[in-house]
């Protein structure tokens, strides 16, 4: 299995609203905001790194202030830089408006400059990046066709893919053959096979039909499917007691899941880990858990049943 990682894109800024009390459509809510460097690609690779990996990120960013934040964020979580300022662009931002109790009330994703950057300019300008690593990590904030203009390059490389969310996700069906690994929730998984009703098991059966190997599919506090060549499961998440933001869960599932592979484990409980990682951030404020080691996820994995 590979153990060095490129995130092709995923570097912008999360800028969460926390409302006081219960939200109310079409008025006024009282709340506060905050801003922090996140993205998917930035919020998996702080996972990964945070356990040991070896990450980069490569991305367009803004030429502005966020951008140059960005860049001191990966120096100090010791990832990897391959973000190359796009001139006259701003760096990309999603917006999210949380409840008291840390559910999601909308997401609004600003991430055009995702969309103004093709396979070639990657190749021209993160080329590096993208040599070294073993194992690329794209998502579906990228157009359908850098998807498959990346995949077409990628060699003997591993692909992984995240979805990010049900309005992107038919972005990764011209990838599906050449991904290795997908990371995706029930309703991304539906929006990507086409399947509109289809429950978890049928979705993993339509999935392993269009080629891909290995993935999970999540489905937020209930049961996560995941599958890998040929074997099939379910594992059951505990109780989350405090939720604070359910930003960047998936995000560490995934970066997780694929570190615990490079130490040898079998993807059930690779799986079971990465459960654990996305429980332990929806407790953090951050996108992502600063305190994140192995210890503490083989803690909280103990607690998840098949």
């Amino acid at each position: 299995m590979a153990d060095s990682f490129c995130f092709i894109t995923g570097a912008h800024v999360d800028m969460t609203g926390r409302l006081f009390a219960a939200p109310v459509p079409g008025a006024s809510n009282p709340g506060q905001v905050t801003a922090r460097a996140g993205g998917a690609g930035l919020n998996s690779a702080s996972t990964a790194a945070a356990l040991g990996a070896d990450v980069v990120i490569a991305s367009p960013v803004g030429d502005d202030a966020q951008g140059e934040n960005l860049r001191r964020t990966l120096a100090a979580r010791g990832i990897g830089d391959a973000l190359v300022l796009l001139e006259g662009a701003r760096t990309g931002t999603y917006t999210t408006i949380i409840a008291p109790d840390g559910s999601m009330v909308i997401g609004l994703a600003d991430l055009a400059i995702y969309e103004a950057v093709g396979a070639q300019w990657f190749f021209d300008h993160c080329g590096a990046a993208l040599d070294k690593a073993d194992i690329w990590f794209v998502n579906a904030n990228l157009p359908a066709a850098t998807l498959s203009a990346l995949a077409a390059r990628a060699g003997g490389r591993q692909i992984a893919a995240a979805t990010i969310s049900p309005a992107k996700a038919q972005r990764l069906a011209a990838i599906l053959a050449r991904t290795r690994f997908l990371f995706t929730n029930v309703g991304e998984a539906r929006a990507l096979t086409g399947l509109a009703q289809a429950q978890a098991p049928r979705l993993v059966e339509a999935l392993i039909a269009a080629g891909v190997p290995s993935g999970t599919i999540s489905a937020g506090p209930g049961p996560l499917s995941w599958w890998h060549d040929g074997q099939t499961g379910t594992l059951l998440p505990p109780p989350v007691k405090t939720v604070i933001d359910v930003n960047g869960a998936g995000d560490a599932l995934a970066a997780t899941v694929l570190v615990a592979l490079t130490r040898g484990h079998d993807f059930k409980h690779a799986a079971r880990l990465g459960i654990a990682a996305a429980q332990l951030t929806l407790g953090s404020p951050e996108p992502y858990c600063p305190q994140l080691d192995w210890r503490r996820l083989e803690y909280a994995a103990a607690a998840i049943t098949a």
